[in-house]
Formats: structure tokens, sequence, C-alpha cells
């Protein structure tokens, strides 16, 4: 059954690429003039789909009035079969099992990047899949959280039709507008260059990769650390002078990791760091992605593929955020100070409404994802949040790629991938100072 499953998957995959490498045949087609009657009904339902696209972008942008036009690419669409249970099938009479859902991928262009959107405009769900401003399907090919997402995306149909129908064909349950919490997270830093340059030269010379790890801890720490003097109106914070030894796993040299002896008023307003950023920028965030490495007891490796990728154990975090973070509110505000939750469970488990409690209040949260028909784990952030208060809502996922495919992803609480670790930081409590707010 496990390699069944595993086969849809691919294939399922394999249908999402050739989707995406289909530029513009069916805008093609919607522009000539023809009486087909199919024409016509592809012009329709792209016409359908891109009005849920506008709508989600207003959605997800409250506060912008009038939202920058975007230049469509490509649209192209694929009808797959859902099988619903017979309990969902018998809530309404006609309903033919296996049903049939349209999802569409629309590629487009914005402020000179390329982005993709995967979603249904069927009246019974109008539900939004992914979405990235700087982006590619194909980009599964290196990132695998990306890739559980997606593999989650007929599992979610699913769920979504079995909600419809439960409901007695109440499309206003599964199309619920819900409470929006943009996206908070600034940074985009990534494993590889410039941020990997002290990593041991393992890979044919070149540097290990830093991992996805080390990149969610080091974009959460320069998130509180802005905060903390953006609010402090960058006075200096304190000097700890309780330097961290820990051995090195790729010559178990003991390296001395000093968390109050970076930079950070430099580093803080550079959300991303490429290989032309300022000399200065480039060797502090490498030393600090490097340090944050050797914490969490990283294992090098070369590739972006499970296996042969860096590594590092989840919960081997919390010594990275204790120095990092919690030092200082420790002593500075011991009443207040609540620096980590680790909730480690089945996906069945998880808490997803501590989730959505977290984003509100603007503490971002660290996952670790497991695909739950195989090996494959990935590590990422969510940072926002379209709550629908269904089984069902779309997270904004930073992924540690430098930018690239961060966006609103659905997520399914109970089917699909599987969210298995998940980190709550909140590295400070509130009443005007910076960090959230206490989660009960």
């Amino acid at each position: 059954m496990k390699n069944e499953r595993l086969k849809f998957h691919y294939v399922f995959m394999f249908s999402l690429l050739s989707l995406f490498s289909c530029e513009n045949s069916l805008l093609n087609e919607c522009a000539k003039v023809s009486e087909d009657q199919n024409s016509d009904l592809v012009c329709q339902g792209q016409e359908r789909a891109i009005a849920v696209l506008n709508q989600f972008r207003s959605e997800v942008n409250p506060n912008t009035r009038s939202l920058p036009d975007i230049n469509i690419k490509s649209v192209k669409s694929e009808t797959y079969q859902i099988e619903t249970s017979q309990q969902d099938a018998r809530t309404r009479s006609n309903i033919s099992n296996p049903d049939t859902i349209d999802i569409y991928t629309i590629v487009f262009e914005k402020d000179g990047k390329t982005g993709f959107s995967i979603l249904s405009p069927d009246e019974r769900v109008g539900r939004m899949y992914a979405y990235t401003e700087d982006g590619s399907i194909s980009d599964t090919i290196t990132n695998k959280g990306l890739a559980l997402h997606l593999n989650g995306i007929k599992e979610i149909c699913k769920a979504d039709f079995a909600m419809y129908y439960t409901h007695g064909g109440d499309s206003a349950v599964t199309r619920a507008k819900g409470i929006m919490y943009p996206n908070f997270m600034e940074f985009e830093w990534a494993q590889t260059e410039p941020f990997n340059a002290l990593f041991p030269k393992l890979c044919g010379g070149k540097p290990a990769l830093a991992g996805r790890c080390t990149v969610a801890a080091a974009e959460i720490i320069m998130y509180y650390k802005k905060k903390f003097y953006d609010w402090s109106d960058g006075g200096i914070l304190f000097t700890s002078n309780n330097p961290l030894t820990r051995n090195v796993q790729s010559n178990n040299n003991t390296r001395s990791v000093d968390p109050d002896s970076y930079d950070y008023k430099l580093l803080k307003d550079h959300f991303r760091i490429t290989n032309s950023s300022p000399a200065a920028v480039k060797n502090e965030a490498a030393r600090l992605m490097y340090d944050i490495a050797v914490l969490l007891k990283s294992r090098w490796g070369c590739e972006v593929h499970y296996g042969d990728d860096t590594r590092a154990d989840f919960i081997d975090a919390e010594e990275v955020f204790g120095p990092f973070l919690g030092i200082y509110f420790k002593k500075t505000y011991p009443e207040r100070y609540r620096i980590l939750e680790h909730f480690e469970s089945n996906i069945s488990k998880i808490d997803k409404q501590k989730m959505i409690s977290h984003i509100a209040l603007k503490n971002p949260i660290m996952v670790q994802g497991l695909y739950s028909y195989g090996p494959i784990r990935a590590v990422w952030l969510y940072t926002g949040v379209k709550f629908r208060g269904t089984t069902i809502d779309e997270f904004y996922i930073n992924w540690g790629g430098g930018g690239r495919s961060n966006g609103w992803y659905a997520f399914n609480n109970n089917l699909g991938y599987v969210p298995y670790e998940v980190l709550f930081v909140n590295a400070v409590n509130p009443d005007g100072t910076p960090g959230g707010g206490t989660i009960q």
C-alpha cells in the first residue's frame, strides 16, 4: 500500500510539472475566435481561475488599496478524480463517486519575477492550494518541504469535498473568507553562498550546505534581534560573558560560540544577503550561520536531496534559542520569560489553533515536516495565516531558500504531509515589549 501511495504522489507531481511546462497553449486558444463550445468552456474556466487568483491576492494584502498588476504567462488545467466516502456521498443524492475537480496552475510575472499559483475555482471549494510571487513548481526538485505541500493537494481536495457534502452542499463553509494575519517575517536567508562560506569544504572544494534547520533558526534569531534593537532605539543590550563551547562535527575541534559577539545591528536590516552584498555583512552573516550550525550539532552534507544534505536534530534548536534569545529576557524580565515550547506529536494531535494564536501575536513557528508515505523531511517557518475556521487553512511559509517559493500554501491538519515537530518561539511576552504575547 505504501508503494502504491508513493507511486501516486510521484505521478501527481509529474502532472504538476507538466502543467507548469506548458507556457501559452491555453491562452493562445482563448485568444482565437472559435465557435467550438469546448473552447468557450476552457476560456470560462480560465477566467474563473484568474478571478480566484485576484481575489486571493486582495485578501492576503488587506492593507493595500491597489495591487500591482501581474502579467499572466500561462493558465493550464487538469481534471482529477476524487474518491469520496460512502458516508459523504449519502449526504447528497446527486453526488457522483468518484467526483471530479478542475485544478488550475497559473504562471505569472510580478516585479520582474516569475511566480505561480495552484487553485480551483470550483464553486464547491474555491481553494488556493499554493501561491508564490517568486518560485517555480520545479523547485520541488530541490525543496523537499515544497514537495511535501504540493503532494498533499489531492488529499486537501478530498477533505474539502467531504466538508462540503457533510454540510449539505453549503459552499459558505468551504469558501469562507476567514481571518487574515499577514506574513510578518522579512528575513529571507539561505543555506548557500554567501551564508555557508565558513563551513568545511567537503564538497569538491566547496563548503557544505548550511542546512534548512540552521537557516530557520538564524532567521528567527535575527527577527527578534531586530525587534530588540529597534525597540531599544539602537541601545546596547548586554554582555553575558558566557560563551559556549561545542565540538565541530567534521573535525571534532572545539569551537567557542559567544551569542553576544555578533554585530546584530549591522545585520538587522539585511533581509536578503547575496554575493553582491557588502563584505562586512556577508562575513558576519556567515559567522553567525556557522556557529548556529555548530550548536545544532549539524552533520554536514553537500546535496539538497534527503540523506545527502546538512542535517540537524530538531530538538537541538532549544540549545540555540536559549543562549541567543533567552538569557537577555530571563535576566531583565523574569516574570515575562517564556522562550520556547516544544511540541512533538503525530499529525492528529497537532494543535493548529495554537499555531494560529502564535502567528496572530507575530511569533514565528518552526516546523519539521515529514512525508507521510516516505522518509523525507524538511524544516520551514510558518509566519502568516488565512484562517477559515475549518480543517484547512492557508499558511504563509518561509522555506529558508533566500525567499525562493515563499508564499501561501494550504494546510490540512490530518491528511497528506505531516508537520511532525513544531517549535513555538516566543522570546518575550508583551505589554509593548518586542515579540509576541503569552499563549496559554
